[in-house]
């Protein structure tokens, strides 16, 4: 009776692994990553049709009819597209083609039109995320393997440093990239004031500290850096930041007593 049971209940949870299964493989094309510009023709998502994986597609306003862009990864892998992005140029979004790792793209909605925009790390991936359009420039955060995560913009042409705010490998880390009028605003840690409040113009004069809002921080590391290990590894402040996009945060342990 008991060897029954359980052969009864596997054999619903292999059903209905098989139907989740075949939902996702099957049922979900999964679109996402939406993005127009204002009275465009089409607009611009990702999704899967299991053919060629994960992709760029496009939607005509007028007809409702959905095409394939490119297939940027060649074959049925995918180059994930994520933040999609209108700009006065056109649309910018990250990917991965299998050669040049994930990377800035650009795209006019045609297949010719879809092409690398710049391979800002050439050995490996420089992750650009946060993409937000301010005026004619988009703004990012990448890492170019030199100068750490830090504040890059593209122009539809070419894709620049504006500034490394953080001197050196490290990381002045931007967050919370925010469009005011033609301005960017975001938050950065130069290592001299922490992490504050900071605006760009898109240069690199342009690019500058607003206020020191609470000032201190550099104190406050340095004290802690002289703490012991122990008590350093597991500070949530002093937590390691992922370098991998979307790599979860590890876990810190408090330290024992």
């Amino acid at each position: 009776m008991h060897q029954h049971t359980i052969a009864t209940l596997l054999s619903v949870v292999a059903a209905a692994t098989t139907g989740l299964s075949a939902q996702n493989l099957i049922g979900n094309s999964n679109p996402n990553g939406f993005a127009s510009q204002f009275l465009a023709p089409f607009g611009l998502f990702a999704a899967n049709d299991q053919s060629v994986g994960m992709e760029l597609w496009r939607m005509d306003s007028a007809t409702l009819a959905t095409s394939l862009v490119r297939n940027i990864a060649a074959g049925s892998e995918g180059s994930y597209p994520t933040e999609i992005t209108a700009f006065p140029a056109g649309y910018v979004f990250v990917a991965d083609d299998g050669v040049h790792g994930v990377e800035l793209w650009r795209s006019n909605g045609t297949q010719a039109g879809t092409v690398l925009a710049a391979d800002i790390h050439p050995t490996s991936s420089s992750y650009p995320r946060r993409l937000t359009t301010v005026g004619n420039l988009v703004f990012f955060i990448a890492n170019d393997g030199v100068n750490g995560d830090e504040l890059w913009s593209y122009d539809g042409t070419t894709a620049v440093l504006v500034r490394d705010i953080r001197v050196g490998p490290g990381d002045s880390a931007p967050m919370d990239l925010c469009a005011m009028g033609n301005t960017l605003l975001f938050a950065a840690d130069d290592g001299t004031n922490g992490r504050e409040l900071w605006i760009s113009n898109g240069t690199t004069a342009g690019t500058q500290l607003v206020s020191d809002i609470r000032p201190g921080m550099l104190a406050l590391r340095r004290t802690a850096s002289r703490q012991p290990a122990a008590w350093r590894s597991s500070s949530p402040m002093m937590a390691p930041r992922a370098r991998s996009l979307g790599a979860p945060m590890a876990q810190q342990s408090a330290p024992s007593s």
